[in-house]
């Protein structure tokens, strides 16, 4: 069994990553930022012409823009995090195959993640949704019901997810199995680095939500690209710990030096 995460240090310093690395992340994500920010205007512009065919190859142009602008933030700011400068001698936009391998197993996770929970949180969901949720009940309380059927997926997204700092550094021939196995004996403390802040800010939006409100709009945005940083650091720095601290099970088995066995 390897060690046990420290989670309250992980989640400290997780937080104080976005504050100590500003100026990397930003140039790090200028990139998806100015292509978020097109897709603001091109969404403003789309409403007053009211053409389909433009709106539908905007869309789709964004979107491919949006998705590489995106692993290229991600897989930036875990190698900001676990080399502590900025990747690729400090260029606004670098992109290596290390995108490429980030986002196969990106995928890969999610599908196995979806295989295998799916199914109980959707049975659970129903079953709960139908004996204990209805129209009469507290938003707050609907929340913490739903919170409690999804957190356990954070069990295996934690306990697999380890393989993308991993890629996002370019170190080949660490999969699933691999990042199962690392994290053996912290697959709870995972689940909770990995859900706790973003179900809590998802529950504190959700309560706050007020529709048509281009003030939220950007206020809840501003809170979701905080927590996106800070979890690649929570993730980042539970990979960094767990392979600094990895024991090897054949060493483990061998009789240490001076020692006698009866």
């Amino acid at each position: 069994m390897n060690q046990q995460l420290p989670v309250t240090a992980i989640l400290y310093d997780a937080v104080s990553l976005p504050i100590r690395y500003f100026r990397e992340l930003v140039s790090i994500g200028a990139p998806l930022l100015f292509v978020m920010f097109i897709g603001v205007l091109f969404a403003l512009i789309s409403l007053e012409v009211g053409d389909s065919y433009l709106s539908n190859v905007g869309i789709a142009l964004i979107s491919i823009a949006y998705l590489t602008t995106s692993l290229q933030a991600l897989v930036g700011a875990h190698r900001l995090f676990l080399n502590k400068r900025l990747p690729s001698e400090e260029r606004l936009f670098s992109w290596t195959g290390n995108e490429v391998r980030f986002a196969g197993w990106s995928l890969l996770l999610i599908v196995c993640v979806a295989l295998v929970s799916i199914p109980v949180v959707g049975v659970s969901g129903f079953l709960v949704s139908q004996m204990v949720l209805g129209e009469n009940t507290p938003q707050i309380v609907s929340q913490l019901v739903l919170l409690t059927i999804v957190f356990p997926v954070y069990y295996f997204i934690g306990r697999w997810s380890l393989v993308l700092p991993a890629s996002a550094v370019g170190i080949r021939g660490k999969t699933l199995t691999w990042s199962w196995h690392l994290s053996d004996g912290n697959g709870w403390r995972l689940a909770i680095l990995m859900g706790l802040l973003p179900t809590s800010s998802n529950m504190l939006l959700s309560i706050i939500a007020v529709e048509d409100s281009w003030l939220f709009a950007i206020f809840s945005t501003a809170v979701s690209l905080l927590v996106a940083t800070i979890q690649v650091g929570v993730l980042s720095l539970s990979y960094k710990f767990l392979t600094d601290n990895q024991v090897d099970e054949e060493e483990e088995d061998k009789p240490q030096i001076g020692t006698v066995e009866l």
